[in-house]
């Protein structure tokens, strides 16, 4: 049979057989012997626009009401037919669907068809068998009996074998951006049919699923989307509309799929699903979700094994991209249920590279109402360098080298979240910098250094709890916002952020010292005991040590130096000319005699002879720690003081501004008074007339003479700094070349500063 027009015959039909036809009129009964056909070929044929080929073949005649039919003998007879045999050997049927953008061919040949034993009878069995080939290449074959009447149902055992899915590819693309490659499905099992007088169909099916040798590639990315070798389903029994399916085991073998970030940040996963324009250049929408609830499903499976299974992952959206692999994954979920209350063990392994191994134990149950996760994940020795992308463009630096090793453990029960995440970086290395418009301005390197031990490791331990039902609540953002936050305290509070490992805080930042002093006072020993033990345990680290000075508060101290430094200098003068040479200014102690008498002998040189009357004993100036001195702007007058034991330098400096007062006179005590570190208050330094001075008077009028210029000030800044790195230094744990003296900014007398060192970390 061809249709007008067409150049091949949509049927062709070599053989037709009717035998053994037996009919009576008066019994009301057709009988046949059997019916059969052989090498029949057809062709059926979709159309662009939906409508099959037959459809224009046939002119229906308009609808019209039908009349009654006459009536025939009994209004209730009733005909009994059977046909003892209906057999079709070697048809082939292809159909040819134009409707998708690609056309679809599917051809089934081979095709071999017995029917016994068919009958209007009610309840009466038809033994079936079917047969065929499809696309050259896979079998089908059903087998069973079928009951037509007056309820259908049938007991069929199916068997499917290599039944290759390309042709399918078609039907496939219109849905989803993939090409099907290659494929092919096989099953086997009991199938129980029936159509019950209420409700929907009832199907059985017991037996076993196989897909082997899946490839498809999305043509978004165009990477390999999907591809396994086998996947196998075992112990299958499913029921509807019971809605139970039950597997003793799934088991997937070589399964391999890629994650594809694509430029604009959509992953393949996602574009996809997205639409196509259908054939006509409209967009077909991706079908809306029902509303409605879905019908309770029970599922049960034993055991889901994976077994060498990979996961590549590419970002395109970064350039250069970024290229992750997840190997050799191994291990089974077992005991899957739908029942409340059920927990799955997890084991499952694999590999991330060569050299680095992970691991995933536990138990979940992932009923979204029922949600309960109590999971360990494990992961060392993983290499960084596939990620330098990212921290190249976000941390502003290239990752050298690098390793990661995971410790997390996460258990959810009732949507509540309780997870530990310990985390090891080691030999994290950072190449240079390279001024990303994207790179966070967070001291990248600095949070490292501080970070990383003296064995080139980073442990980190970020604790996480919350609901998963709180819509502001997510995992991954709070681990990285605990990462930016120490890396922001490194940028803010390094030395507190340093102090919670080794103890302190941000007084570690700087180093106090005593006025005019440039040795380290025991107070602020502990602070640099600290440092050198923070400095040792993170060897990347290196410190910028830089001085200051007080000018109100050092430049009298500084004088007050001076004065001792030219009294010890009167004195070695003295023993020299006795031929006593043996002493260095360094070394040299006044007496608290020399020190009265020189100290008198100097007022006398610089004042003059008639402008003392001495009424108490001469401070000793004793102890005086050396410093470099500078000038000292001209003080106004002392105040008197009767006696100085006990009296600070900070005293005496208290007592600037006010002019001296006559002192009565007194006799001298046998035993000089001695004061020590001790800084006389400033006189004015016009000649005083003749007059009785207290000895703390005098000694401020000598101070006020010292001269102390801004580089005796620099050179005190100059001095602080060396002593804190001296100190430092001479524990052996921190090498001078992670030392770094800062050059202390030019000074007046009207610079005000700090007495103390300054450090900052790098």
């Amino acid at each position: 049979l061809k249709a007008t027009g067409d150049a091949e015959p949509f049927l062709t039909l070599p053989e037709f057989a009717i035998d053994g036809i037996e009919a009576s009129l008066a019994k009301r009964s057709v009988h046949v012997g059997q019916v059969s056909a052989s090498g029949a070929k057809t062709t059926i044929r979709r159309e662009r626009d939906g409508s099959l080929q037959l459809q224009h073949l046939i002119n229906l005649p308009k609808s019209e009401t039908p009349a009654a039919p006459a009536s025939v003998g009994k209004a209730n007879a009733v005909w009994t037919a059977g046909i003892d045999e209906i057999r079709f050997d070697d048809f082939a049927v292809t159909w040819l669907d134009q409707q998708p953008a690609v056309p679809a061919q599917i051809k089934l040949d081979k095709l071999t068809l017995n029917l016994k034993s068919v009958s209007n009878q009610t309840n009466a069995p038809i033994q079936t068998s079917l047969a065929l080939r499809w696309n050259d290449s896979g079998n089908i074959s059903v087998e069973g009996p079928i009951v037509v009447l007056p309820n259908p149902s049938a007991s069929l055992k199916i068997k499917v074998a290599g039944l290759d899915l390309r042709p399918l590819h078609p039907y496939i693309s219109e849905q989803l951006q993939l090409s099907l490659l290659s494929g092919a499905i096989g099953t086997e099992g009991q199938v129980q049919l029936s159509l019950p007088d209420a409700g929907g169909p009832r199907i059985n099916f017991k037996g076993d699923f196989g897909l082997t040798n899946l490839t498809s590639i999305d043509t978004v990315a165009f990477k390999d989307f999907v591809a396994l070798q086998s996947l196998t389903v075992s112990g299958i029994v499913a029921e509807l509309p019971a809605n139970r399916f039950q597997a003793s085991e799934v088991k997937l073998s070589g399964l391999k799929t890629t994650l594809v970030i694509l430029s604009n940040k959509v992953s393949n996963l996602q574009a996809i699903f997205a639409a196509k324009p259908a054939a006509g250049g409209s967009s077909t929408p991706i079908p809306a979700q029902s509303a409605t609830n879905p019908t309770a499903f029970t599922a049960q499976v034993g055991a889901v094994v994976f077994d060498q299974a990979s996961l590549n992952f590419i970002d395109q959206s970064i350039q250069p991209n970024c290229f992750f692999n997840l190997q050799e994954l191994s291990g089974s979920i077992r005991g899957l249920s739908t029942e409340k209350l059920s927990t799955s063990p997890v084991d499952l392994k694999g590999r991330v590279d060569e050299a680095s191994s992970f691991s995933v134990t536990g138990k979940i149950n992932p009923l979204p109402r029922e949600l309960f996760v109590d999971l360990a994940v494990a992961m060392k020795n993983m290499d960084l360098t596939p990620f330098t992308p990212y921290m190249e463009k976000f941390g502003g630096y290239p990752m050298n080298k690098g390793k990661l090793s995971l410790t997390l453990n996460y258990l959810i029960n009732q949507k509540a979240l309780q997870s530990s995440n310990v985390i090891h970086l080691d030999q994290l290395t950072l190449g240079a910098y390279n001024s990303s418009p994207d790179a966070t301005k967070l001291p990248v390197r600095l949070g490292i250094a501080l970070l990383k031990d003296r064995n080139g490791r980073i442990a980190l331990d970020v604790p996480v709890a919350g609901r998963l039902d709180d819509p502001k609540f997510r995992v991954s953002p709070i681990i990285l916002q605990v990462v930016v936050n120490m890396l922001t305290k490194a940028a803010t509070s390094p030395f507190s952020l340093l102090g919670s490992m080794f103890g302190g805080g941000e007084e570690l930042s700087f180093v106090a010292f005593e006025p005019g002093q440039a040795i380290v006072p025991p107070g602020e020993l502990k602070k640099l005991n600290t440092m050198t033990t923070a400095l040792y345990e993170r060897p990347a680290l290196s410190l910028e040590i830089k001085g200051s000075a007080d000018s109100a508060k050092d430049r009298p101290a500084l004088a007050l130096f001076k004065l001792d430094q030219q009294l010890k200098t009167m004195r070695l003068k003295e023993l020299a000319a006795a031929g006593d040479t043996s002493q260095s200014i360094e070394q040299l102690k006044l007496t608290p005699t020399d020190s009265q008498r020189l100290t008198l002998s100097l007022y006398q040189q610089t004042f003059g002879t008639n402008q003392i009357v001495v009424t108490n004993p001469i401070v000793a100036i004793t102890n005086v720690v050396p410093v470099v001195t500078t000038a000292v702007p001209k003080p106004a007058p002392a105040v008197r003081r009767t006696s100085t034991a006990g009296m600070r330098g900070v005293e005496y400096l208290a007592l600037a501004g006010k002019r001296p007062v006559a002192a009565k006179s007194q006799p001298v005590a046998s035993t000089p008074t001695v004061v020590t570190n001790t800084v006389p208050s400033p006189v004015a330094t016009t000649e005083p007339a003749a007059t009785t001075l207290t000895p703390e008077a005098m000694l401020a009028a000598l101070v006020a003479k010292m001269e102390v210029t801004d580089n005796d000030l620099r050179k005190l800044m100059q001095d602080r700094a060396h002593a804190v790195q001296s100190y430092l230094l001479q524990s052996g744990k921190v090498t001078a070349e992670r030392l770094f003296l800062i050059s202390p900014k030019p000074t007046d007398s009207t610079t005000t500063g700090e007495l103390r060192v300054n450090l900052s970390l790098n």
